[in-house]
């Protein structure tokens, strides 16, 4: 018998959409979000502040990968709270291309945050232009 394995994505936005408070406060209302593995959040004006209300959010329980990528005002302060978000020991990849942070400085970012109750973490990164 074939075994198949199912991987659920969403992309929330068109790109170019911009990500607001409410937006984020409805994945914490739904339990709909715990199988979800994959999420694209490209180009959605995702700053610091939304970045931390993301970490807050505690139904990704499955969530693999997350796409963040496009999002100039994304700092390290909004890494930093993904990074540690409940979530974070489970994400496989994280992707931010385009971020406003060189490789080095995410990948100390990353290093930064081991250690601290999180999961090893495999950095991958690709610089966007």
């Amino acid at each position: 018998m074939p075994v198949f394995s199912v991987s659920v994505s969403v992309s929330v936005f068109p790109s170019g959409s911009k990500l607001t408070a409410d937006v984020i406060g409805l994945f914490g209302q739904t339990d709909a979000t715990s199988g979800l593995e994959k999420l694209v959040l490209d180009s959605t004006g995702m700053d610091d502040e939304m970045a931390r209300r993301l970490s807050k959010v505690t139904t990704f329980r499955d969530l693999k990968r997350l796409s963040v990528s496009g999002n100039r005002s994304l700092g390290t302060a909004g890494i930093r709270s993904i990074l540690q978000a409940e979530f974070a020991p489970r994400l496989e990849a994280l992707e931010l291309a385009d971020a406003r942070l060189d490789a080095s400085r995410i990948k100390r970012l990353i290093e930064s945050t081991k250690g601290r109750g999180q999961a090893e973490s495999r950095t991958e990164m690709t610089e966007g232009s």
